[in-house]
């Protein structure tokens, strides 16, 4: 399994202990979920950077990628634009102060990046 597989797994994997965590029987430990909150956005961060290294080498390298590139490019703005979006609208405070409208914000942008990482696989020869 390639590096980037396998931080696509780590992502998940972070994604699945952050959707345990807000679904723990009497509410969430927040600190616990601020946590991880950080935990995945730095793994998601360093994970984005190398990524896109070989992705950019991938498009110099063979011409036949360069739609799937510019379609990855624009869905990676829009997903970290949105996500960004987020981070900034969903404080610590306003968390606890609307706990079930940040839990259904959280699953889907947690469904829209499992379904972007899958495209990437399926649709990127670094994936292969």
């Amino acid at each position: 399994m390639n590096e980037r597989r396998t931080e696509h797994d780590m992502l998940r994997q972070s994604m699945a202990r952050y959707a345990a965590i807000m679904d723990k029987a009497g509410g969430p430990d927040h600190t616990l979920l601020i946590h991880e909150r950080v935990v995945f956005s730095r793994l998601f961060a360093s994970h984005l950077l190398r990524e896109q290294e070989e992705v950019a080498a991938v498009g110099q390298a063979d011409p036949k990628f360069r739609g799937q590139i510019r379609h990855r490019s624009e869905s990676l703005a829009g997903l970290r634009a949105d996500y960004s979006a987020h981070v900034n609208r969903w404080t610590p405070t306003s968390i606890r102060a609307d706990f079930g409208e940040y839990r259904a914000r959280v699953l889907v942008l947690q469904k829209r990046l499992t379904s972007f990482m899958l495209w990437e696989e399926a649709n990127l020869p670094i994936y292969a």
